[in-house]
Order: C-alpha cells, then structure tokens, then sequence
C-alpha cells in the first residue's frame, strides 16, 4: 500500500508540473539546468509504465554509460512521454503480437549523446514521414488526437534544448532520435 501510495504521489506531482510546464511553455524566463538523461528517461517510465505494462507491451531500457545535459528536465520528461505514447498508440493500432519499445541512450559522437525510442509497429507510412512533426497533424481518428505531441517534442528539443529530434523506420517499426549536447 506504501509502495503505491509512493508511485501516485510521483506520477501526481509529475502530472502538476507538466500542467505548469505547459502553461509556461513559451516563457523563456525558465534557467535551464544540468540532468541525467538515464534518471529521467527513468522517471518517465515511472509516469507511463503501468500504462504500458497493462497492454503486456515490454519495453527495454539500454545505455551504454551515464550522461549529463543542459536543458529544462521536465520537458525533456515530456518529451520522452510523448514518444512513449505514440509508440503505444501505434502498437494498439496494429495489433501487434509481441509488443515491444526499446529505448537506447548512447554516446553520438565527441560531444553528443542520442536518445532513440524504437516500437515494432511495423513503422510510418512513407508517404506520410516527413509530415509527423507538423503542428495538427494525426493519423488518428476523430477525438483520439490533435497531432500536437511530436510538434510539441520536436520544438522542446530543437528550439528549447538546441539539439535535433528525427524518425526513421527500421524493419520493424519506427525509430525516434534524440540528438543533444551533452555536458563536460
């Protein structure tokens, strides 16, 4: 009972500060600060990860080393949770078997590090690839989504964090990449 208590306190404080977050979105009074990408990718799927595990979706978490980066952490942690979703909206939708998301962090030259968030929902329509990151745009039904999520992810990483966030298909799904300066 502690243990749960414990978790719904964390997911209910994320919850307000992404409200807060959302709200000051386009401020840019904010001070960015130095984070471990390994602990909040970590806190992220605190937030999501009975989510996923209620749809037996296995998600694996690779990295090859401890990194640190500037940048505003709870939009990173949205950042993050945005990619998470989408990859568990794709994989509902298509109905796949062995449903698994394989996150990877990784040293990406000199002075990078990369975040790759990778489903096996069979990837994005290529004719549609170049489009994910536009503002309103969904694949979705009706209700079910405004297309704001990957737009909102592409402007935290590019605009507010400097870095890069791109997709791609592999052979089984889609590949999401997270490129940042990391610091030292």
């Amino acid at each position: 009972m502690e243990n749960f208590k414990q978790k719904s306190m964390f997911i209910i404080q994320n919850m307000s500060k992404t409200i807060d977050d959302f709200r000051n979105f386009f401020r840019p009074a904010k001070a960015k600060r130095d984070f471990g990408i390994e602990e909040t990718v970590e806190d992220a799927l605190t937030i999501i990860g009975q989510q996923l595990r209620n749809h037996d979706i296995s998600v694996e978490f690779h990295s090859d080393g401890k990194y640190i980066i500037n940048g505003y952490q709870n939009e990173f942690i949205q950042t993050i949770l945005i990619l998470l979703s989408n990859a568990q909206d794709a994989i509902l939708d298509n109905h796949i078997d062995k449903p698994t998301i394989d996150i990877f962090v990784e040293a990406h030259g000199d002075d990078n590090v990369q975040i790759s968030v990778q489903d096996n929902a069979g990837g994005v329509p290529s004719e549609i690839l170049d489009r994910v990151f536009e503002p309103y745009f969904t694949t979705k039904e009706q209700g079910k989504g405004m297309g704001i999520g990957l737009y909102m992810a592409k402007e935290i990483v590019e605009r507010q964090m400097g870095g890069v966030l791109s997709v791609e298909n592999s052979g089984s799904g889609a590949i999401f990449k997270i490129i940042v300066r990391q610091c030292g």
